[in-house]
């Protein structure tokens, strides 16, 4: 459907920052300016990932070979730098890339996008047409022209599984340039698949401890409720007796068994807000302390906790006084 071609695909390449200036600005060195992620692309990179043009225009063909030097910034960089204000025209040198001191006009912004790792915050990133990024190819920084090319990725975008056009996309590189070598081949679902692995296998193997746990918990509370139940075989024939009746026998057995539970909750709530930032590694998209989370998990302790205290407390109501008493 489309293609183009980019120097490190997002999420399954290297991360290059570089430093850069506006338009009449002054750094003492490089240390001391903004940087940003690098990249040189080809033009319809955009529209090939999907990754949305919020302001200004993408990369066109026609600026191949002409005066024109655009650049195109993420969101993020264009709110760092130039907030509450349009970044369309702005002018950035960035030393190391084209020739020395020319000045590169931001013509578009696009949106944010993960680059290094999957659970990362987006960070500020530039990207440049690749003809004119090298264009001073005997002067430009050394970390610039290593790639110059032979190292660029090309992305495509198909209308079935990416997989059925492999052989027909390899047959015509082979084609077209018989020398060069693809090194690698992968889907951007496997470049991410392979950054969420590690923390996907450790949020499986904590949350089979979890259910291990909660289990565990379930089986305690049962069997101290009903450990105490059997004690007071004596007692609960008694309170019967005497007009408590089976509901009132039920109900005691009940809430001494859901507050035991709401003890234990209300500490491992407690510790789970104290360390859960821990875990803030292992999560995407939620909070350490997201409040659904909690309530939910709550609600389910609490759950478990009233099962496992009805069914002791249900027998405790079944009780004969008359049994009860004499076996006693």
């Amino acid at each position: 459907v489309s293609a183009s071609a980019i120097n490190h695909l997002p999420l399954h390449g290297d991360s290059w920052n570089l430093g850069y200036m506006e338009e009449g600005g002054s750094y003492p060195d490089e240390a001391t300016r903004p940087h940003a992620l690098f990249r040189i692309v080809h033009p319809a990179y955009f529209h090939t990932m999907r990754i949305p043009m919020l302001r200004g225009r993408d990369f066109a063909a026609a600026d191949r070979g002409s005066s024109a030097r655009p650049v195109i910034v993420n969101a993020r960089l264009a709110e760092h730098r130039w907030p509450k204000r349009d970044p369309i025209g702005r002018r950035l040198e960035v030393p190391g890339v084209g020739e020395p001191g020319e000045l590169f006009t931001v013509v578009g912004v696009t949106g944010n996008a993960k680059q290094g790792a999957w659970a990362a915050d987006e960070t500020d990133e530039m990207f440049f047409l690749s003809d004119q990024a090298l264009a001073g190819a005997d002067t430009v920084d050394a970390r610039v022209t290593s790639f110059n090319p032979p190292r660029m990725t090309l992305v495509l975008r198909t209308e079935g599984a990416p997989t059925t056009a492999l052989a027909p996309v390899q047959d015509e590189i082979a084609r077209l340039a018989p020398g060069v070598t693809i090194s690698d081949v992968i889907t951007i679902e496997g470049a991410i698949g392979e950054q969420v692995a590690t923390p996907r296998f450790y949020a499986l193997l904590m949350s089979a401890f979890a259910i291990v746990a909660l289990v565990l918990a379930a089986v305690g509370v049962y069997g101290v409720i009903s450990y105490s139940v059997s004690r007071r075989a004596r007692e609960m024939g008694i309170r019967i007796a005497l007009g408590a009746g089976t509901a009132g026998a039920f109900r005691l057995i009940l809430r001494e068994g859901l507050a035991l539970a709401a003890v234990g909750g209300a500490i491992g709530l407690a510790l789970a807000l104290a360390l859960s930032r821990f875990l803030r590694a292992l999560l995407f998209g939620v909070a350490p302390t997201d409040p659904l989370t909690f309530v939910f998990v709550a609600v389910a302790l609490a759950a478990v906790a009233l099962v496992a205290s009805a069914l002791p407390a249900r027998r405790a109501s079944r009780l004969d006084p008359v049994e009860a008493l004499r076996g006693e």
